[in-house]
């Protein structure tokens, strides 16, 4: 029985002295990106390629099959992350960008088991930028208000994406003409609602056929004038 026990522990150790070596001894594996292109605008499809090689000899691995891919902002917060398949050292794959992706830089992050170890972590990164294209997303409504106590005129610009919700917080412009041909502007948020409320001054004074609102995007840049002939107020 004394000697039975002695044999199982001998085989106990001998299990977790290879195990041991193995994973101290375990392929290591180095990522390639290649992508579709380095601009996208929201709403866009992210085309990748990832190439994993053997570290040492720089051959396709076969080791993993699974690739962790993440996205994340120029703050390193994890925008997006997802598994994907791969076959045969080589992972081909398609995501499409939501429309809130912000303009600004962005990192395609990529990882599988072999490629992280406690001495090394090995991941490959890729930037690319995100740039709102505005103009083609947007749905603009508008109404005028007469408010004949102050002489005033309310302007009420609304805004939406495709899907008819609306833009907040979005920076938007009216520029118009007084019919003595001076330029009047004014700057103005949209409210929670997507509408941006312009309040015009001297109505009898202004001319009505050259009002242009303009949408801004997040950095500050003209995106689009929309221009509005009115020709009774």
């Amino acid at each position: 029985m004394k000697n039975y026990i002695i044999l199982l522990c001998f085989i106990f150790n001998v299990f977790c002295i290879s195990s041991q070596y193995k994973r101290q001894h375990q392929e290591l594996e180095s990522l390639y990106i290649q992508t579709n292109k380095d601009i996208y605008t929201s709403g866009e499809e992210i085309k990748f390629k990832v190439t994993v090689l053997n570290t040492k000899t720089l051959k396709p691995s076969y080791t993993s099959k699974i690739l962790y891919l993440q996205i994340l902002n120029i703050n390193k917060k994890v925008e997006f992350s997802h598994k994907f398949p791969i076959d045969r050292g080589v992972c081909k794959g398609v995501y499409k960008l939501k429309d809130n992706f912000k303009n600004g830089l962005y990192f395609l992050n990529v990882m599988t088991v072999h490629s992280i170890n406690k001495n090394l972590n090995i991941r490959a990164q890729k930037p690319f930028h995100i740039e709102q294209n505005f103009y083609k997303r947007l749905h603009i409504a508008y109404d005028l208000v007469s408010d004949s106590v102050s002489n005033q005129l309310l302007a009420n610009f609304k805004v939406y994406d495709r899907k008819y919700k609306p833009y907040k917080k979005l920076k938007t412009q009216l520029v118009y003409k007084t019919k003595s041909g001076k330029n009047k502007k004014q700057r103005i948020k949209t409210n929670d609602k997507g509408i941006a409320v312009f309040k015009l001054k001297d109505v009898a004074d202004i001319d009505f056929s050259r009002l242009v609102f303009t949408v801004f995007d997040d950095s500050g840049k003209k995106r689009r004038d929309y221009k509005f002939t009115i020709s009774k107020f």
